[in-house]
């Protein structure tokens, strides 16, 4: 059985920081691999990185860069629920009860959403909104984005990591509305990636927004760096960031997306 994934090229990449893995931030919200972006200086400026080196990254071949589209995987429904039990299955994740504020953000021009694990909790965040309750995140947008309501509160299940997809993702403190792409990370590495060795990580196409914090953003898998050319740019040229214009395409994949090719045990195993 073979499945379609969506799937998307750049020419190069930056990563501003160390290549030490033993001095990287406890938390990351790309996964256990090398962040990457087309934009160094504007994540200089989010991450509050300073003077930190900034990285060149193609390949070797001079081929472009091949990443698993997030945000287009996580709009297929099928391949959105086929991740999620894969990660159930897996030990990785779990279906986690969340009450989530929905509000509209005018400077990114979307929606956003905060979790909390309290009606209560969810409420506290929108205090200065008017908001109604609804029956889901769907619906909340909708209204939303209508002018019917300034903000929503809902309540939805949605994934969490368990410790050991924690430890896989380096990420003891994210949410459960990270839970998801974080999952979608490891089924990359552990399942898209066997299948067509062409994948170097995962991208996640924000907005690119400095002020509020979003720019496009990616991850090159660990065990993928040793086959990437990464260079030291000079300290002394500022890399500008860049209008790189990403090239979507998909592959298609030989093994169904619930079908693991390695599993937590084998990852831990001493």
């Amino acid at each position: 059985m073979s499945v379609t994934v969506p799937v998307c090229s750049l020419p190069e990449v930056f990563h501003v920081g160390t290549m030490e893995p033993t001095h990287r931030k406890a938390l990351s919200y790309e996964g256990d691999g090398l962040s990457v972006s087309p934009c160094p200086e504007a994540w200089r400026e989010i991450a509050r990185l300073g003077d930190a080196p900034t990285w060149e990254v193609k390949t070797c071949s001079g081929s472009p860069l091949l990443f698993f589209d997030i945000h287009r995987a996580q709009a297929d429904r099928g391949l959105h629920s086929a991740i999620s039990d894969w990660a159930i299955e897996n030990g990785l994740a779990e279906q986690s009860e969340q009450w989530l504020s929905v509000f509209f953000d005018d400077e990114c021009d979307c929606c956003r959403f905060m979790a909390s694990d309290t009606r209560e909790g969810a409420i506290e965040e929108l205090e200065e909104y008017e908001y109604s309750e609804c029956a889901s995140l769907d619906r909340a947008t909708t209204l939303i984005k209508s002018g019917a309501t300034e903000a929503a509160v809902v309540c939805e299940n949605m994934l969490r990591l368990t410790p050991a997809g924690q430890r896989r993702a380096r990420g003891s403190g994210l949410t459960s509305i990270d839970g998801w792409q974080m999952a979608a990370v490891l089924w990359a590495e552990d399942v898209a990636k066997p299948n067509d060795d062409r994948i170097v990580g995962c991208w996640w196409e924000d907005i690119f927004d400095p002020i509020g914090l979003s720019a496009p953003r990616g991850v090159i898998f660990t065990e993928t760096l040793a086959s990437i050319h990464i260079h030291e740019m000079d300290d002394l040229v500022p890399v500008p960031d860049m209008e790189i214009s990403l090239s979507l395409s998909e592959v298609v994949l030989d093994s169904p997306p619930g079908h693991p090719t390695r599993t937590p045990e084998n990852e831990f195993s001493p």
